[in-house]
């Protein structure tokens, strides 16, 4: 979460800002505060979910992880999604449930595979994507975000300075809460 708000803070206004990450930022209800976070300052564009196998071949691990695209928008956020909720979805023939940003429960085609409950690596009933072994995951997300994502919203600029919000009492370069507002303390000024 720390990279997201430090990412947010360094961005240029109207920069776009992508992560590959863990499915945790959507889904974990503990991340609810950096959900809301990205809401206040950020459109969020889009983000899609990959199959567990996406980097089995080149870093040897089987898990499901997210890309999320975000603008940055500090004046008047606003965005087509709702990102910030998770909720309980239906899942295989067995009818389990397992909870899931309201993102990815709303756009199903946004799945780059197929949404399931398995034995995970922390849990039993774990939240799982799958997908044939054959699938090219770069090409199906590629031909999903033409219809996902929005067109024409990148404006070359130029970085600016950002103001950094100093505050003596919390350690330097830290994420902390303050009047329920997730703040940077940015003492660098820099990335």
């Amino acid at each position: 979460n720390y990279f997201f708000v430090k990412a947010v803070n360094t961005a240029r206004e109207g920069g776009i800002i992508a992560f590959i990450t863990s499915t945790g930022v959507m889904d974990s209800p503990g991340n609810r505060n950096t959900r809301e976070f990205l809401s206040a300052n950020t459109n969020f564009l889009g983000a899609f979910r990959l199959p567990n196998t996406a980097f089995k071949g080149n870093a040897n691990t089987s898990v499901t992880t997210d890309v999320i695209f975000l603008q940055k928008n500090t004046t008047n956020p606003s965005s087509n999604y709702n990102f910030t909720n998770n909720v309980d979805v239906f899942v295989g023939s067995n009818d389990k449930s397992v909870s899931v940003n309201e993102f990815f429960a709303q756009n199903p085609n946004a799945i780059i595979g197929e949404l399931s409950s398995l034995r995970g690596l922390y849990r039993e009933d774990e939240m799982v994507v799958t997908a044939p072994k054959e699938m090219n995951v770069a090409q199906e997300m590629i031909q999903r975000a033409n219809d996902l994502l929005p067109k024409n919203i990148y404006q070359k600029g130029s970085p600016q300075k950002q103001e950094s919000n100093i505050d003596d009492t919390v350690p330097p370069d830290t994420i902390y809460v303050k009047d329920g507002v997730v703040q940077f303390n940015n003492t660098l000024g820099v990335a």
